[in-house]
């Protein structure tokens, strides 16, 4: 019997949902609206550390606006977050990065990859995504864990 390894892309699973008309007690400019996005779980994250498991975290970026960042799943390569962040869009031609990091207690946090969207392709829309991660800088998918086939 001949197995093969064969490796998986890993990937986030997001739900983003674009509301308009955001508080009106908050100052902002016609045309501004608010983006949630719920962070679920990723799956199939590369081996980080000598345990052969990885300790992901994900910040999120519009440029211009504060960073979010989740909290740190321990242990794992299939990190279930359940967290929900909120954005004022005031831009949308700006891009929402999202960067999934390996944290180390010895050394520098590890970018392990990333996902850029584009604010205009989510404004008045709601949706759950799995979004791929790629490697930073490339086109080029993060590959994880391998599975036998």
């Amino acid at each position: 019997e001949r197995v093969v390894l064969q490796q998986q892309a890993a990937n986030l699973e997001a739900k983003l949902a674009a509301l308009g008309g955001v508080s009106p007690s908050r100052a902002h400019k016609a045309g501004s609206w608010q983006l949630r996005l719920g962070l679920m779980r990723a799956n199939n994250l590369p081996k980080m550390d000598m345990t052969g498991k990885a300790d992901p975290y994900v910040t999120f970026d519009i440029l211009g606006h504060k960073q979010h960042k989740s909290k740190t799943i321990k242990n794992t390569l299939d990190p279930e977050w359940k967290e929900e962040f909120v954005f004022d869009i005031t831009d949308d031609k700006s891009e929402l990065v999202l960067k999934v990091w390996d944290w180390d207690r010895m050394s520098k946090d590890e970018c392990i990859g990333e996902a850029r969207l584009r604010l205009a392709d989510l404004s008045g829309k709601s949706s759950s995504s799995s979004i791929n991660i790629l490697k930073p800088g490339t086109t080029k998918h993060v590959m994880g864990k391998e599975e036998k086939s």
